[in-house]
């Protein structure tokens, strides 16, 4: 079924050599609102204003790119250190800017694996447990459908979104207009079934990871992943869904 597709198919892969997108959408996210002043009087309202001016102009000036001080021609990566902590143990809750803004969840913790996408329109998920199956669903059509797993480490692997295609590092850049810094990476063929790249954002202020994208050659458009929370894995999310009121498929 076109659900169960677009849910088995939303982690498989992705790239982007081009960052103004990923940038634009950052510094969207992360924009201020500016302040201003008035005082009780003409004169003192005035002055209030140019204060405030003033102050504006200043902060602006005063803000630092790059503030961690990445350096793009080290060999140290700020992508190796969210791997470190989550290889393995993760859970990513990201927007899928590509499908509206649809909210995606990968939660994956020794060998495995519950991913989801929802949106105004449609809720899929997919949970593999061990074994030789894997069970998606429709939760919008109380539907389900199972899907033989004959490589656990291939499958899991095409499910973790932030590293299981990831392959030789590329390049590094910073963006100064958005203080992003992007690191770019191969991805793997051998797990995506097709060449690519993937990119991993983060804020030049404090190195948090804020997005990625993901492209394969040919595409002409990246997908774009919005990170809003990276823990460790829920092993609630790992308990099997009640299929008592749902249509067995396929």
């Amino acid at each position: 079924m076109a659900s169960f597709a677009l849910a088995c198919a939303m982690l498989s892969g992705c790239d982007s050599s081009s960052s103004s997108s990923s940038s634009e959408s950052s510094s969207s996210a992360s924009s201020s609102s500016d302040a201003s002043s008035q005082g009780s009087g003409e004169s003192s309202s005035a002055s209030s204003e140019g204060n405030s001016s003033a102050a504006e102009s200043s902060s602006k000036e005063e803000k630092k790119i790059n503030a961690i001080g990445y350096d793009v021609k080290n060999s140290s990566r700020l992508f190796d250190n969210i791997k470190k902590t989550y290889s393995g143990n993760y859970k990513v809750t990201a927007s899928f800017a590509n499908q509206a803004g649809a909210t995606i969840v990968v939660n994956l913790k020794d060998n495995k694996v519950y991913c989801s996408q929802k949106s105004s329109g449609a809720n899929t998920a997919i949970l593999y447990t061990g074994g030789n199956k894997a069970t998606s669903y429709d939760l919008v059509g109380s539907r389900y459908q199972e899907q033989a797993v004959t490589d656990t480490a291939k499958f899991i692997k095409q499910k973790d979104l932030l590293f299981g295609m990831t392959g030789d590092f590329v390049k590094a850049q910073i963006d100064s207009k958005t203080d992003i810094i992007i690191e770019m990476y191969k991805i793997n063929k051998d797990v995506a079934g097709a060449d690519g790249q993937i990119g991993y954002c983060f804020k030049g202020e404090d190195g948090s990871f804020c997005e990625m994208f993901i492209m394969y050659d040919g595409q002409e458009m990246p997908s774009y992943f919005g990170v809003s929370e990276l823990v460790k894995a829920s092993d609630e999310l790992f308990k099997e869904i009640d299929t008592k009121s749902f249509t067995k498929v396929g």
